[in-house]
């Protein structure tokens, strides 16, 4: 089975900030970007725009950008 966009991209959030709630961040993210790949393929610039986002998650985001090439 496959999960939402958003779920997964909570997951990977999670793992950069574990103490918190990200499925609303996650959301955010899909809803401002469009999509999952348009989140992890956003600029690290437009990224760190988004309230809540913060370094290690954009670093997270763009590892696993580098990864999937």
């Amino acid at each position: 089975d496959t999960l939402p966009d958003y779920e997964i991209l909570e997951l990977l959030l999670f793992s950069a900030k574990p103490m918190g709630d990200v499925k609303p961040l996650a959301k955010q993210l899909i809803a401002e970007f469009g999509s999952l790949a348009q989140v992890i393929s956003a600029t690290p610039e437009a990224l760190a725009k988004v309230k809540g986002l913060g370094e290690a998650s954009i670093v997270t985001l763009k590892i696993v950008q580098e990864s999937a090439r």
